[in-house]
């Protein structure tokens, strides 16, 4: 799953405790692996002040039905 967003250029941002590359145009890319069925995908977005965001995500993967 390719998850991909935007921040302000100089924020630091991990996605699952991996700290991600942000663009000088703020953006951010990572492919992730999902497990099938349930998976929990944790964003934090920090600024140089200490401020912080935290965002969980749920995301539910269905193998194709051939892939078994």
């Amino acid at each position: 799953m390719l998850l991909r967003g935007s921040t302000s250029a100089d924020a630091i941002v991990s996605v699952n405790g991996v700290i991600l590359e942000i663009q000088p145009d703020g953006t951010f890319e990572l492919t992730l692996a999902l497990d099938p069925g349930p998976n929990i995908v944790d964003v934090v977005a920090s600024d140089i002040d200490g401020s912080s965001i935290n965002s969980s995500l749920a995301i539910i993967s269905i193998p194709p039905e051939d892939a078994a």
